[in-house]
Protein backbone atom coordinates (compact mmCIF):
# COMPACT_ATOMS: atom_id res chain seq x y z
CA UNK A 1 0.00 0.00 0.00
CA UNK A 2 1.43 3.55 -1.16
CA UNK A 3 2.17 5.93 1.38
CA UNK A 4 -0.05 8.53 0.81
CA UNK A 5 -2.62 5.98 0.24
CA UNK A 6 -2.20 5.20 4.19
CA UNK A 7 -1.98 8.94 4.98
CA UNK A 8 -5.69 9.11 3.45
CA UNK A 9 -6.84 5.97 5.34
CA UNK A 10 -5.41 7.67 8.55
CA UNK A 11 -6.56 11.14 7.81
CA UNK A 12 -9.88 9.92 7.38
CA UNK A 13 -10.18 8.20 10.45
CA UNK A 14 -9.08 11.15 12.90
CA UNK A 15 -11.37 13.42 11.47
CA UNK A 16 -13.96 10.97 12.65
CA UNK A 17 -12.53 10.88 16.16
CA UNK A 18 -10.94 7.64 15.56
CA UNK A 19 -7.32 9.23 16.30
CA UNK A 20 -5.47 6.08 17.00
CA UNK A 21 -3.77 4.37 13.94
CA UNK A 22 -0.82 2.65 14.49
CA UNK A 23 0.88 0.77 11.51
CA UNK A 24 2.25 -2.61 12.30
CA UNK A 25 3.39 -6.18 10.42
CA UNK A 26 0.84 -8.53 10.26
CA UNK A 27 3.27 -11.78 9.95
CA UNK A 28 4.26 -15.18 11.82
CA UNK A 29 4.95 -13.86 14.76
CA UNK A 30 1.29 -13.13 15.32
CA UNK A 31 0.18 -16.50 14.50
CA UNK A 32 -0.42 -17.43 18.35
CA UNK A 33 -2.37 -15.00 18.60
CA UNK A 34 -5.20 -14.49 15.92
CA UNK A 35 -5.73 -16.24 12.70
CA UNK A 36 -4.66 -13.26 10.60
CA UNK A 37 -5.65 -12.94 6.91
CA UNK A 38 -2.41 -12.23 5.36
CA UNK A 39 -3.43 -12.63 1.10
CA UNK A 40 -1.02 -15.00 0.38
CA UNK A 41 1.71 -12.82 1.62
CA UNK A 42 4.66 -13.66 3.88
CA UNK A 43 3.95 -10.47 6.29
CA UNK A 44 1.31 -7.33 5.46
CA UNK A 45 0.09 -4.04 6.58
CA UNK A 46 -1.76 -4.03 10.07
CA UNK A 47 -3.54 -0.69 11.65
CA UNK A 48 -4.84 -0.91 15.51
CA UNK A 49 -7.76 1.12 15.11
CA UNK A 50 -8.59 3.47 18.34
CA UNK A 51 -9.96 6.86 19.94
CA UNK A 52 -8.80 8.53 22.99
CA UNK A 53 -11.57 11.83 24.12
CA UNK A 54 -11.24 13.18 20.51
CA UNK A 55 -14.12 10.52 19.57
CA UNK A 56 -16.66 12.28 21.65
CA UNK A 57 -18.07 15.62 20.08
CA UNK A 58 -18.00 14.03 16.57
CA UNK A 59 -19.78 10.56 18.21
CA UNK A 60 -21.81 12.34 19.90
CA UNK A 61 -23.50 15.28 16.31
CA UNK A 62 -23.79 11.71 14.19
CA UNK A 63 -25.84 9.87 16.72
CA UNK A 64 -28.25 13.18 17.43
CA UNK A 65 -29.42 12.29 13.41
CA UNK A 66 -29.48 8.35 14.23
CA UNK A 67 -31.42 7.88 17.41
CA UNK A 68 -32.97 4.80 16.55
CA UNK A 69 -30.10 2.39 16.75
CA UNK A 70 -29.63 -0.12 19.42
CA UNK A 71 -25.53 0.23 19.59
CA UNK A 72 -25.04 3.35 18.01
CA UNK A 73 -21.29 3.88 18.79
CA UNK A 74 -20.77 0.22 17.02
CA UNK A 75 -22.77 1.80 14.13
CA UNK A 76 -20.57 4.56 14.08
CA UNK A 77 -17.06 2.72 14.04
CA UNK A 78 -18.66 0.40 11.79
CA UNK A 79 -19.27 3.19 9.22
CA UNK A 80 -16.63 5.59 9.73
CA UNK A 81 -13.71 2.42 8.91
CA UNK A 82 -15.79 0.91 6.52
CA UNK A 83 -15.52 4.14 4.06
CA UNK A 84 -11.76 4.77 5.07
CA UNK A 85 -10.93 1.43 4.00
CA UNK A 86 -13.42 1.71 0.79
CA UNK A 87 -11.88 0.64 -2.76
CA UNK A 88 -8.96 -1.14 -0.22
CA UNK A 89 -8.30 -4.85 -0.56
CA UNK A 90 -8.65 -5.53 3.28
CA UNK A 91 -10.55 -7.22 6.17
CA UNK A 92 -11.25 -5.35 8.92
CA UNK A 93 -11.95 -7.36 12.83
CA UNK A 94 -14.26 -4.88 15.35
CA UNK A 95 -13.71 -5.52 18.91
CA UNK A 96 -16.28 -7.70 20.71
CA UNK A 97 -16.94 -11.21 19.88
CA UNK A 98 -18.25 -11.92 16.14
CA UNK A 99 -21.84 -12.79 15.53
CA UNK A 100 -20.56 -16.39 14.06
CA UNK A 101 -19.47 -17.34 17.57
CA UNK A 102 -15.51 -17.45 16.56
CA UNK A 103 -12.75 -16.34 18.89
CA UNK A 104 -12.79 -12.23 19.28
CA UNK A 105 -9.20 -10.93 18.69
CA UNK A 106 -7.37 -10.27 22.01
CA UNK A 107 -6.95 -6.65 21.47
CA UNK A 108 -5.20 -5.76 24.38
CA UNK A 109 -2.55 -8.38 24.15
CA UNK A 110 -2.20 -7.45 20.27
CA UNK A 111 -1.43 -3.98 21.47
CA UNK A 112 1.29 -4.70 23.76
CA UNK A 113 3.04 -7.05 21.30
CA UNK A 114 3.21 -4.98 19.19
CA UNK A 115 4.31 -1.64 20.95
CA UNK A 116 1.54 -0.07 21.21
CA UNK A 117 0.63 0.19 25.20
CA UNK A 118 1.47 -2.28 27.60
CA UNK A 119 -0.39 -4.25 29.52
CA UNK A 120 0.07 -3.19 33.15
CA UNK A 121 -0.70 -4.58 36.70
CA UNK A 122 -4.51 -4.13 36.68
CA UNK A 123 -4.91 -5.37 33.19
CA UNK A 124 -5.23 -1.98 31.55
CA UNK A 125 -3.14 -1.00 28.26
CA UNK A 126 -1.14 2.01 28.63
CA UNK A 127 0.62 4.13 26.64
CA UNK A 128 2.72 6.29 27.37
CA UNK A 129 0.81 9.79 26.32
CA UNK A 130 -2.73 8.62 26.60
CA UNK A 131 -2.12 6.62 29.69
CA UNK A 132 -5.51 4.30 30.04
CA UNK A 133 -7.65 6.90 28.49
CA UNK A 134 -8.48 5.13 24.96
CA UNK A 135 -10.26 2.41 23.74
CA UNK A 136 -9.96 -0.27 20.99
CA UNK A 137 -11.94 -0.52 17.98
CA UNK A 138 -11.04 -2.03 14.95
CA UNK A 139 -7.95 -3.62 13.28
CA UNK A 140 -7.97 -3.64 9.49
CA UNK A 141 -5.25 -5.84 7.44
CA UNK A 142 -4.47 -4.83 4.19
CA UNK A 143 -3.29 -6.74 1.03
CA UNK A 144 -0.06 -4.80 1.02
CA UNK A 145 3.45 -4.47 2.49
CA UNK A 146 3.48 -4.14 6.07
CA UNK A 147 5.31 -0.90 7.32
CA UNK A 148 9.11 -0.52 6.55
CA UNK A 149 9.97 -0.59 10.76
CA UNK A 150 11.48 -3.66 12.50
CA UNK A 151 8.74 -5.27 14.61
CA UNK A 152 8.33 -3.80 17.63
CA UNK A 153 9.58 -5.50 20.80
CA UNK A 154 6.69 -6.10 23.79
CA UNK A 155 6.23 -2.75 25.02
CA UNK A 156 7.36 -1.72 28.69
CA UNK A 157 6.42 1.20 29.78
CA UNK A 158 5.71 3.30 31.35
CA UNK A 159 4.18 0.61 34.03
CA UNK A 160 7.87 -0.95 34.92
CA UNK A 161 8.52 2.41 36.85
CA UNK A 162 5.03 2.97 38.40
CA UNK A 163 4.33 1.92 42.41
CA UNK A 164 1.27 0.43 40.67
CA UNK A 165 -1.49 2.63 42.91
CA UNK A 166 -3.61 0.91 40.07
CA UNK A 167 -3.41 -2.08 42.17
CA UNK A 168 -5.32 -1.18 45.01
CA UNK A 169 -8.92 -0.38 43.91
CA UNK A 170 -8.66 -3.26 41.00
CA UNK A 171 -8.33 -5.67 43.77
CA UNK A 172 -11.63 -4.12 45.27
CA UNK A 173 -13.53 -3.84 41.87
CA UNK A 174 -12.32 -7.96 41.35
CA UNK A 175 -13.60 -8.64 45.08
CA UNK A 176 -16.94 -7.01 43.96
CA UNK A 177 -17.03 -8.75 40.97
CA UNK A 178 -15.91 -12.35 42.78
CA UNK A 179 -13.03 -12.65 40.34
CA UNK A 180 -15.18 -12.65 37.60
CA UNK A 181 -15.84 -9.29 36.04
CA UNK A 182 -18.28 -10.01 33.55
CA UNK A 183 -20.19 -7.26 31.25
CA UNK A 184 -23.13 -6.98 33.50
CA UNK A 185 -20.95 -6.50 36.86
CA UNK A 186 -19.16 -3.94 35.19
CA UNK A 187 -21.79 -1.77 34.29
CA UNK A 188 -23.16 -2.46 37.38
CA UNK A 189 -20.15 -1.09 39.77
CA UNK A 190 -18.68 1.30 36.91
CA UNK A 191 -17.57 3.93 39.93
CA UNK A 192 -15.34 1.00 41.16
CA UNK A 193 -13.80 -0.05 37.90
CA UNK A 194 -13.23 4.00 36.97
CA UNK A 195 -11.31 4.28 39.76
CA UNK A 196 -8.89 2.11 38.73
CA UNK A 197 -8.42 4.03 35.39
CA UNK A 198 -8.14 7.36 37.55
CA UNK A 199 -5.22 5.87 39.76
CA UNK A 200 -3.37 5.60 36.98
CA UNK A 201 -0.62 8.92 37.17
CA UNK A 202 0.24 8.43 33.41
CA UNK A 203 -1.85 10.57 30.52
CA UNK A 204 -4.27 12.61 33.17
CA UNK A 205 -5.10 15.23 30.52
CA UNK A 206 -6.30 12.72 28.15
CA UNK A 207 -8.90 11.62 30.79
CA UNK A 208 -12.55 11.09 29.02
CA UNK A 209 -15.38 13.96 29.62
CA UNK A 210 -17.93 12.87 32.32
CA UNK A 211 -20.12 11.97 29.62
CA UNK A 212 -17.91 10.08 27.47
CA UNK A 213 -17.25 8.07 30.87
CA UNK A 214 -20.94 7.27 31.59
CA UNK A 215 -21.92 6.36 28.39
CA UNK A 216 -18.63 3.69 27.74
CA UNK A 217 -19.04 2.16 30.97
CA UNK A 218 -22.84 2.09 31.14
CA UNK A 219 -23.90 2.41 27.63
CA UNK A 220 -27.31 4.96 29.57
CA UNK A 221 -28.31 7.19 26.37
CA UNK A 222 -29.24 10.08 28.68
CA UNK A 223 -24.83 10.54 28.47
CA UNK A 224 -25.31 10.95 24.53
CA UNK A 225 -26.93 14.44 25.29
CA UNK A 226 -24.09 15.82 27.83
CA UNK A 227 -21.85 17.10 24.86
CA UNK A 228 -18.43 18.50 27.04
CA UNK A 229 -16.11 19.64 24.35
CA UNK A 230 -12.77 20.48 25.59
CA UNK A 231 -13.65 19.79 29.59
Amino acid sequence: MERFVVGDIEASLREAGLDIVHAFAVDARLDGLFAFPRFGREACLGLLIGNSRALWPPFTAWQATHRDLTDPLDHYVAEVVGRAVDQQRAEVIFTGRPKDGSAALPFQRLAHEIGFAALGPAHLNVQADFGPWFAFRAVAVFDAPPPAIEPARPSVEPCSRCPAPCRAPFDVAMARAKGKPERASVRADWKLWLAVRDACPVGRSYRYSDAQIGYHYTKDRRYLHEVVIGA
